[in-house]
C-alpha cells in the first residue's frame, strides 16, 4: 500500500486543528462574533437583530456552500444588512471544516454537516427559523426541513442540489490518491493548485462570478486565508471525493414550508435546468432567476437578490 494511502487511512481518527481567531475586517456587517463548542470542535458563528425594541420575524440561519475556501463572509457579506433592516433576526455559522471553525483531520461527509445544523438549530438558534442555504448545503437544509418540520419555518434556497445525485463510484481513499496523482504527471496534490492565488482567481472567475471584476485581491485573500490552516485540505477533498453530495429525491416532496429558490442564469455548476426537478414536484415553490449571476449569485446580483428575498419573506414570513 503506498505511503499516501496510509496517511488518509490514518488520518480518520477524529482530531481536529484549532479554529481561526475572530478577524473584525472579515465580520458580516451587523453582526457580532462567537464560537460555539460542538463535541471536540468549536464553531464559528456571528449573530445580530435587536428583537426588543420591536417585534422580530423568524430568526434567519444563513448556510455557505461546501466548496473549498467557503465560509460565511465571503457568501452572505453583501445579504446580513437588508435582513436586519427589514427586521430580522441574522446567524451565521461556518461549517465544520470552514472558515474559522475547528478542522477536522479526515474527510467530511454530507451527514456529519447535517448532525451539526440539526445541533446548531436546537442549541443556538433555539426557535423555529428560516433556513437560507447555497448549493450543496441547500440540500442539507432541504433534509432538515423534512426532518424537523417544526423547527424550520422556510426556506430561501439558491442553487440547491440533489436531486440527481450519483454516489462515487470509489472510496474516499482511492480518490484522494487518484487525484494526488494524476496519470503521466509528477505528483502534484490538487488542493495546492486550488488553494494558490492563481489557482483560485481561476476558480472564481470561471466558476462561481460572471462578471470578472468582482473577483478582487481582497477576495481571493478571504479564500485563500481559509485554506491556509492545517485541514484545510479536507474540504478540498471532501467535495472532490463526493461525499458531501446528499439527495434530496425522498425528502424534497415532504416540505410544506414556504419556499424560494433563486438562480443565477449563468450558472454553469448547477445549471438552471436543474429546476425542473424541483418545480416538478413542488410547484407552489417560488422562482426568481438573475441575469449576469453564476453560483453566487446573492453576492454577484446582491441588491436584486436582497430585493427578493426580503418581499418573499415579508409577504409569507413577516416580523
Amino acid at each position: 500500500m503506498r505511503l499516501f494511502l496510509v496517511l488518509v487511512l490514518a488520518s480518520c481518527a477524529p482530531l481536529v486543528t484549532e479554529p481561526g481567531a475572530p478577524d473584525a475586517a472579515q465580520r458580516l456587517p451587523g453582526l457580532s462574533a462567537s464560537f460555539w463548542s460542538y463535541q471536540t470542535a468549536q464553531i464559528y458563528y456571528e449573530v445580530g437583530g435587536d428583537c426588543r425594541a420591536k417585534p422580530c420575524g423568524p430568526p434567519v440561519l444563513l448556510i455557505h456552500d461546501v466548496e473549498a475556501g467557503m465560509a460565511s463572509y465571503n457568501s452572505w457579506r453583501r445579504n446580513t444588512v437588508a435582513l436586519l433592516e427589514a427586521g430580522y433576526r441574522v446567524l451565521a455559522l461556518d461549517l465544520l471544516g470552514y472558515g474559522r471553525s475547528s478542522r477536522p483531520t479526515r474527510a467530511l461527509t454530507a451527514a456529519d454537516l447535517i448532525a451539526l445544523l440539526e445541533a446548531f438549530l436546537n442549541e443556538v438558534v433555539a426557535e423555529p427559523a428560516v433556513l437560507m442555504a447555497q448549493g450543496r448545503s441547500a440540500a442539507y437544509a432541504i433534509e432538515l426541513a423534512a426532518r424537523r418540520p417544526e423547527s424550520v419555518t422556510g426556506l430561501v434556497l439558491v442553487a440547491p442540489t440533489g436531486y440527481r445525485v450519483h454516489p462515487p463510484r470509489e472510496d474516499v481513499a482511492q480518490r484522494l490518491e487518484r487525484l494526488r496523482f494524476p496519470p503521466g504527471l509528477f505528483p502534484v496534490d490538487p488542493f495546492e493548485r486550488r488553494a494558490s492565488a492563481a489557482g483560485l482567481a481561476d476558480f472564481l472567475q470561471r466558476r462561481l462570478y460572471f462578471a470578472a471584476n468582482f473577483v478582487t485581491t481582497d477576495l481571493v485573500a478571504s479564500y485563500h486565508q481559509n485554506l491556509s490552516l492545517p485541514g484545510s485540505n479536507w474540504s478540498f477533498y471532501s467535495v472532490e471525493s463526493g461525499s458531501l453530495n446528499h439527495s434530496v429525491a425522498t425528502s424534497w416532496p415532504q416540505l410544506t414550508q414556504p419556499t424560494l429558490l433563486v438562480w443565477g442564469l449563468e450558472n454553469a455548476d448547477v445549471p438552471l435546468s436543474s429546476v425542473e426537478d424541483f418545480l416538478v414536484t413542488r410547484p407552489e415553490a417560488e422562482l426568481k432567476v438573475l441575469r449576469d449571476a453564476r453560483v453566487a449569485v446573492q453576492d454577484e446580483r446582491g441588491l436584486a437578490f436582497n430585493a427578493f428575498v426580503i418581499e418573499f419573506l415579508l409577504r409569507r414570513l413577516p416580523p
